[in-house]
This record gives C-alpha cells, structure tokens and sequence, in this order.
C-alpha cells in the first residue's frame, strides 16, 4: 500500500516536472496572447495540447520558426491538427 502511494507521488511529480518544461518551452516559442490560448487548449483537449506542443518544438529545433508564434497563427494550426469528424447523414427512402 506505501509502495503504491510512494508510486504515484513519484509519478505525480515527473508529469509536473515534464509539464513546467513544456511550459518552459512553450514560453520561448509563443506571444503572450498564443501562450494563454495554449493553457486554454491544454484544460478543454489536452490531446491536441500535446500535438501542437510537439509540432512547435519539432518546428523550433528545425529552425522553421523564425520569430514568436503568434495567437492567429497557433489557431491556424490548431485548426489544420483538428481532425475532421464526419458527421453521418441520414436519409429517408420514400415508398
């Protein structure tokens, strides 16, 4: 029962370490207005957070980013990473 409490305080501590280092970078790359739509995004859908945090910095140490990346342009990445659900139709046969 320790081990396991021990465990997940451990664990609990590493996701925030990963976390501020994220934030950290995050920090480097992005505007102000960028970064708290970023902090948005991580609470309502945090699995895009983590797509657009890795293309960020896949794109920083590529040297493709040439300055801070500003609110419009992270929407516009958001929006090409959202994938598009294919809403089903439904159609009616008339006898």
């Amino acid at each position: 029962m320790e081990e396991d409490y021990q465990q997940a305080v451990a664990q609990a501590q590493a996701e925030r370490a990963a976390e501020m280092q994220r934030r950290a970078m995050l920090k480097q790359v992005l505007d102000g207005a960028a970064f708290e739509r970023m902090t948005r995004i991580r609470m309502s859908n945090p699995e895009l957070y983590l797509k657009i945090f890795k293309l960020l910095i896949y794109l920083y140490q590529n040297g493709q980013l040439k300055a801070t990346v500003g609110e419009e342009e992270l929407k516009a990445l958001a929006a090409k990473l959202v994938e598009k659900k294919h809403e089903p139709s439904i159609t009616r046969l008339q006898k």
